[in-house]
């Protein structure tokens, strides 16, 4: 072979190499689990892990209430835009604030809720549609 052709051939490697990595990258943006609240509950999540933005309405023992908006109920059932979420610590979360939570949905039911058992197992403050990693433990 000549050098031309054995360029060319490499050449054409090192551009397939690249597309593929950026077809991968853009399948997994595209496959992202971030979801609104409202359509976590209309799809009936199953067991898996699940990424939202929400606002926290309420603290609990060891729970919080996240929703899609910022406007708190005073009726104790939720919403469909509301969930309940397990936390370690809920003196970390401030009321009406706005967070993104990597949730993970368990497999046991203990709530009346469509989606139960929902444990935070990452969260970050959103500030100014800048995230800010909050020091977490899970």
């Amino acid at each position: 072979m000549s050098r031309k052709k054995i360029f060319v051939f490499l050449a054409m490697l090192v551009l397939a190499f690249f597309s593929l990595k950026n077809t991968q990258a853009d399948s997994l943006t595209k496959a992202s689990n971030l979801y609104p609240i409202h359509e976590l509950n209309k799809q009936k999540v199953s067991f898996g892990t699940y990424e939202v933005k929400a606002y926290v309405l309420k603290r609990q023992d060891n729970a919080l209430i996240i929703s899609d908006e910022n406007i708190p109920q005073e009726i104790n059932d939720l919403s469909d835009s509301e969930l309940t979420v397990f936390v370690p610590n809920v003196k970390e979360f401030e009321i009406g604030q706005y967070y993104k939570f990597l949730i993970q949905v368990l497999d046991v039911k203990s709530t009346k809720q469509k989606l139960n058992n929902m444990k935070a197992v990452h969260w970050e403050k959103i500030i100014d549609k800048v995230d800010v990693v909050l020091d977490n433990q899970s």
